[in-house]
């Protein structure tokens, strides 16, 4: 190696070193905040519209019932959700509130629920979960005021999936082979059906809540609600930066992908000098 092909590889390997390296020290991966993911439901069946909001976000605005807001991410720890008239400012009085907590990398629903004039609002947890191959999952929310606890049959074969549920509590997750299903939520203990819905379409390897709604002079029905799509997380609407947290991320920050390809540009243009210096003649060649 000659004294000049020898200077230019040393000041080359410092300058790779000094921006490939001090980036990935300076912002390591995981500098994104921990945060989970949090939706929000109206499920009130004869409220008028009514405004949600988490912390100091509004996150609906003169929401009717079944209007669903997707999952979006919210940092880790405490929180509230407030339900307000529709259409008002975030003086005005509380309709209902409730406070929870988010763990990092765990999913909610917050609930809007009860007749109008006694609202109330209510956290779930929501389980990331991956059914066996050629099964969904699915659980029961009674989200119906006024209506008593229900077991809960397929129309065909009259199987058992739920039983004796009451009003609020979600049951546990279920698997059932992913299709379509004809189902009747009977009155717990008796025959007495109170409702039949047709139809409820589960895919394989996904995750369900069905929320069983109405009632206070409104018809019942269901609402499936995929807590956890096939392949992994439940679906979010696009990119977005959640409820006043930023947007959760994983993997490479934005700062360290920029010093990996900064070092990846400085070594291709190390590489180049190199070649055409090292090469026997390449000196000469350029005059």
């Amino acid at each position: 190696m000659t004294p000049r092909l020898r200077i230019t590889l040393s000041v080359v390997t410092t300058a790779v070193l000094g921006a490939a390296i001090i980036p990935l020290v300076a912002v390591p991966a995981g500098a994104a905040s921990p945060a989970g993911l949090l939706r929000v439901a109206q499920l009130s069946p004869n409220s008028p519209p009514v405004d949600v909001y988490v912390d100091d976000s509004r996150v609906l605005t003169a929401a009717a019932f079944t209007t669903i807001a997707p999952y979006r991410s919210v940092p880790i720890g405490a929180h509230t959700v407030t339900v307000r008239a529709g259409n008002t400012d975030a003086s005005s009085p509380a309709l209902a509130t409730k406070a929870f907590t988010v763990a990092d990398g765990q999913d909610y629903t917050a609930l809007v629920l009860g007749a109008a004039g006694a609202l109330h609002a209510d956290v779930i947890h929501d389980e990331l979960l991956t059914p066996p191959a050629g099964k969904a999952s699915v659980r029961l929310l009674h989200a119906a005021p006024g209506v008593p606890a229900v077991d809960v049959n397929t129309v065909v074969g009259a199987v058992r999936l739920f039983s004796d549920v009451a009003y609020d509590v979600p049951t546990g997750y279920q698997n059932v082979a992913g299709g379509s299903y004809d189902i009747t939520m009977a009155k717990a203990g008796t025959a007495q059906v109170l409702f039949t819905v047709r139809g409820v379409a589960v895919k394989a390897g996904s995750a369900y809540t069905l929320a069983a709604v109405g009632g206070a002079g409104h018809a019942l029905q269901v609402l499936p609600l995929v807590d956890a799509a096939t392949g992994g997380r439940a679906p979010v609407g696009g990119v977005q930066t959640g409820f006043g947290g930023g947007l959760a991320t994983h993997g490479l920050s934005g700062n360290v992908l920029v010093g990996v390809l900064g070092g990846l540009a400085v070594l291709c243009a190390g590489g180049a000098l190199l070649t055409w210096r090292g090469l026997p003649g390449a000196g000469n060649a350029r005059r």
